[in-house]
């Protein structure tokens, strides 16, 4: 996971964006994503985009979540093939959280392909 972007103060009401990139090399289990906290009371906007067409065997899922449920944003979403955009997801957190995901490969493991992340927090309160 690379992070690539460095959010505004975060002031209530001013969106906070993160953009991050996923690797085909990053499949395995659930991890965090680096720099990425939620504060309570928050809207939590996360969008999608696969850069690079992923070329796993199979199928090829990510998962986006928070601490505790990798799959609450984004659950087993199907990056496998072409580029673009793919989903978007909002939530509200009343709680404090992170940002975590997933990467599932099944059958032949990719050798190419990589997706991008945007995870807008808007601080309500």
């Amino acid at each position: 996971m690379k992070l690539l972007t460095v959010p505004n103060d975060g002031m209530p009401g001013r969106p906070r964006v993160y953009e991050f990139e996923v690797d085909f090399s990053d499949a395995g289990a659930a991890s965090a994503a680096a720099g990425i906290s939620i504060p309570a009371n928050s809207r939590v906007r996360v969008l999608v985009n696969r850069k690079v067409a992923i070329n796993s065997g199979t199928t090829c899922t990510l998962s986006v979540g928070k601490t505790g449920s990798v799959t609450s944003y984004v659950n087993a979403l199907d990056v496998k093939g072409a580029t673009g955009i793919n989903t978007e997801a909002t939530a509200w957190e009343d709680t404090a959280t992170a940002i975590i995901y997933s990467v599932t490969s099944v059958g032949t493991a990719p050798t190419a392909g990589q997706i991008k992340i945007a995870v807008e927090v808007t601080r309500l309160s």
